[in-house]
């Protein structure tokens, strides 16, 4: 399962999915999905609904949809405010 990864690609406006396993590694990207992203989204809990959702992801339309909420959503949150950070 992602880690730095998953946060690199939320962080980039990239949909994450993942089907967060029984140990700490195998729930790493539900993690970063939870504090950062759609984890009601893309954190599923049965192979099917990981298939399901990653059909319905597929698109261009919703991977625009997807960038557009988690870009905005880090804009407001000030996740990419590197000013007040510095």
């Amino acid at each position: 399962n992602a880690h730095t990864t998953a946060v690199d690609s939320l962080w980039g406006g990239l949909p994450v999915m993942t089907l967060p396993g029984h140990n700490m590694n195998m729930r790493l990207a539900a993690g970063a999905l939870y504090a950062f992203g759609p984890a009601s989204e893309t954190c599923v809990r049965t192979v099917e609904d990981y298939e399901e959702v990653a059909v319905a992801i597929a698109s261009p339309r919703a991977k625009r949809q997807i960038r557009r909420r988690l870009l905005s959503k880090y804009t407001a949150d000030g996740v990419l405010d590197w000013t007040e950070q510095q």
